[in-house]
Parts: structure tokens; sequence; C-alpha cells
């Protein structure tokens, strides 16, 4: 589901009027949606990676990450669009609140990527909650060896006693 104003900013009020008529979209007024979920999966199918790619990073450029991050950090993961760990990192914090672990886990992992402690300890929690210990344990070493914050290493052991006891 997308806000018209947004479906509209993307395209033209005018072509949505048109994919409504035609039945390819639904919509109350606010919201539009395809009319059935095989549409997007055809289109998908048929598309090429670079056009969804750049496709995505326009979607994501126009949502509010605000009440909802983790649908703009997902589009511009898989988009062309530049990295956005702060984005990556309250998305998987939120997937994670949703137990959504597989999908906090690729988010943290990508926020990780920047080197910030924080995303660090987030990825290894992700990883010993979807009991891949052995990985949370390497990740969670390497945070004890290397940062000087002494808050920051005290909860590096503490996800990893959590880490050890529980899923190794």
């Amino acid at each position: 589901p997308v806000a018209v104003p947004t479906l509209s900013a993307l395209t033209s009020a005018a072509d949505l009027e048109a994919a409504e008529d035609r039945g390819l979209v639904r919509t109350d007024g606010l919201v539009a949606r395809l009319a059935h979920p095989l549409y997007g999966e055809v289109r998908r199918a048929a598309m090429g990676t670079l056009r969804a790619r750049r496709l995505r990073g326009r979607v994501a450029q126009t949502l509010d990450a605000a009440p909802d991050p983790i649908p703009r950090a997902v589009l511009t993961l898989d988009s062309d669009l530049p990295p956005e760990p702060a984005l990556f990192l309250r998305a998987a914090e939120a997937a994670t609140r949703l137990y959504d672990l597989p999908l906090a886990e690729r988010l943290a992992r990508a926020a990780a990527a920047t080197g910030d402690p924080i995303a660090q300890l987030v990825h290894a929690a992700s990883l010993s909650w979807l009991s891949r210990g052995d990985d949370a344990e390497a990740i969670l070493l390497d945070l004890v060896g290397s940062t000087p914050d002494d808050t920051m290493r005290a909860l590096a052991h503490l996800h990893r006693t959590g880490n050890l006891l529980w899923t190794m």
C-alpha cells in the first residue's frame, strides 16, 4: 500500500486514475494498493535488476521514515541510493520489536558495515537470537577487543554472556 499523494508524485494523478479505471489499482482515496498481488509479481518478474533498483530508490525517497523506518530502509537497502546506516539501525531495532529477526539481522548487518559499535552490537544480538551464536560471538569478541568505550565494552560482555549461556 502506498499513499495516494506519494504515488501521484511518483507518476501522475492521471496515470493513477487510468490504472484505477483499468482495475489494476484500488484506492480508498487515501491509500492505493494493487487490485491483485499477482499484478506486482508479474511486473517485478519482467523488470530488470537495474530498473528495479532505480525505482526502489525513487519510492524510498518519497517515504517518511518517522512513523515506521522499515519500508524506507528496506527500499533504500535494495536500491541504487547510498547507504543510510542510521536509518538501517533504527529499522533493525523496529524489526526486532516486531520479532522479524531475519530482517533485523539484514538491516543491522548493513548498519554495522560502517563499523559503528552500536550497530555491531545490534547485529550480534540479532544473530544470537537467530541461533547463530558462533557468528555473534565473533562480532562480540571483536567489539570487546576493539572498543575504547567502557560502557560499550560492558554491553558487549553482557551480550556475550547471554549468547554463550543461551545460544551456544
